[in-house]
């Protein structure tokens, strides 16, 4: 279980942004900072000051305490697409965007039904890899299983909710780049 545990800490969906911001934005050191304190750092903060003041775990398991975090990512997410906007850097644009459009979309679920974050973090993540540097990148689309076995060994997910979380951030995450690139 403590296997399970770390593993779940290292694909945590503000941990797995760091390397694909880092990656989408170099050389520009700039851009890697702005992106990781609005997509990454704040938001992780966020969520463990959160996570202590009401009274949940770091994956905010209790759907009904998800929404706050939700809005706090996409506030800081807009944030990074209107200064990614006025610097004219087109893929961090679209990674931004392609954040807000799955954290919107996750928020909006979460009303229904819960949805796993983790897997929609990893799928979006890998989109955009392969997206932006080619189908050589295809073989992360292996971490997707991955996780979802995780979160799923870990009974904080079903079947459904990893594939639904997958799919849907793959989807949307192609689309925002497709529209933002092209």
């Amino acid at each position: 279980m403590k296997i399970l545990k770390a593993l779940s800490i290292i694909f945590y969906p503000t941990i797995i942004a760091i390397p694909l911001v880092i990656a989408v934005a170099w050389p520009s050191v700039l851009n890697v900072g702005i992106g990781l304190f609005f997509i990454s750092i704040i938001p992780m903060i966020f969520v463990v000051i959160y996570s202590k003041t009401h009274h949940t775990d770091w994956d905010v398991t209790d759907q009904s305490k998800r929404n706050w975090p939700f809005i706090a990512a996409m506030i800081f997410q807009l944030i990074a697409i209107g200064i990614f906007w006025c610097t004219g850097s087109k893929t961090m644009l679209a990674l931004s965007a392609a954040y807000f459009a799955v954290t919107f979309s996750l928020f909006l679920i979460n009303f229904k039904t819960k949805i796993s974050v983790h897997c929609a973090g990893v799928a979006g993540a890998v989109t955009d890899v392969v997206y932006v540097f080619g189908w050589q990148w295809s073989f992360l689309f292996l971490l997707v299983p991955l996780v979802a076995y995780i979160r799923i060994k870990a009974k904080a997910h079903t079947l459904a909710q990893t594939i639904y979380g997958s799919i849907m951030s793959a989807a949307l995450s192609f689309l925002v780049f497709y529209l933002i690139l092209h």
